[in-house]
């Protein structure tokens, strides 16, 4: 019976979503301005934690302004999750134009060297967007996105395909050593591997802690150790702008410079 009611369930909602990415940008915005009046205004989503976050993070600021930025919050929350239902709809050549590499060529020079590349980024901007990332490098490497498997298997798979809609493979998260290091072995040109490793970290797990909007943060460190074992150079792809239609990237080549020691030197003791 659970069974049938997350199928129902699951299908009514994807009849829904697929709906949605029919719509062109403009009308998506627009869909986007009007969602935000409930989500901020009658459900409330999370605002009062919203509102502690950003009173810890910018205690000098007046509340006029901290207002000002949890209404510039929600606003983009509604953009990424209608941007989001967008992508299964996306060409390859709407992905370039929206979700820009400034300078392909510094991952471009890693693959040539036939180098495995570990790619760093946050969840900023539209991160899911970032899959289009792959799509400038898939004549010469493989791309993998790490995710964490949901309880309901038909919106796992949902987001599985969502996430692999450019052509990456999806890698469960406790499995990434081994699926990638076979890959390695196996499939003929070079793997990009992309993190998104700003989640807290499970209790066991927790080696280093920073400063972080206003308060102690434990920080993921097990991004560090997967690069050092699968002898992956590193890049920090770094969100640089966004404009509704348009976000920015560009990658910076740690070097030798570790996981950890990039972390420290972006958000110091």
């Amino acid at each position: 019976m659970k069974d049938i009611l997350q199928k129902v369930g699951f299908y009514t909602f994807y009849a829904l979503l697929w709906l949605i990415s029919l719509l062109p940008f403009r009308a998506l915005y627009v869909l986007s301005d009007i969602l935000f009046v409930p989500v901020f205004y009658l459900v409330r989503y999370r605002r009062k934690l919203v509102w502690k976050n950003l009173k810890n993070a910018f205690p000098e600021k007046p509340d006029g302004e901290i207002r000002r930025i949890e209404k510039a919050f929600y606003h983009h929350f509604c953009d990424y999750f209608l941007e989001t239902i967008k992508l299964p709809a996306m060409s390859v050549e709407e992905i370039q134009r929206r979700m820009l590499l400034e300078n392909p060529e510094l991952l471009q020079s890693l693959i040539d060297r036939n180098l495995n590349v570990s790619v760093y980024l946050g969840h900023y901007g539209n991160w899911e967007w970032c899959t289009g990332l792959w799509t400038y490098f898939t004549k010469s490497a493989i791309g993998f996105n790490v995710y964490r498997r949901l309880k309901n298997p038909y919106f796992d798979n949902y987001f599985k395909s969502l996430r692999s809609h450019f052509g990456s493979v999806n890698v469960e998260k406790n499995s990434v050593f081994r699926t990638v290091l076979r890959m390695q072995k196996t499939a003929g040109r070079p793997v990009l591997l992309a993190l998104v490793a700003d989640q807290k970290p499970s209790p066991g797990n927790i080696h280093y802690r920073t400063m972080f909007l206003g308060r102690q943060t434990p920080v993921l460190t097990g991004a560090e150790r997967i690069a050092r074992s699968l002898d992956h150079a590193v890049v920090y792809l770094e969100f640089v702008t966004a404009f509704r239609y348009l976000q920015r990237y560009f990658a910076f080549f740690c070097n030798q410079l570790s996981f950890l020691k990039l972390t420290q030197k972006l958000c110091p003791k």
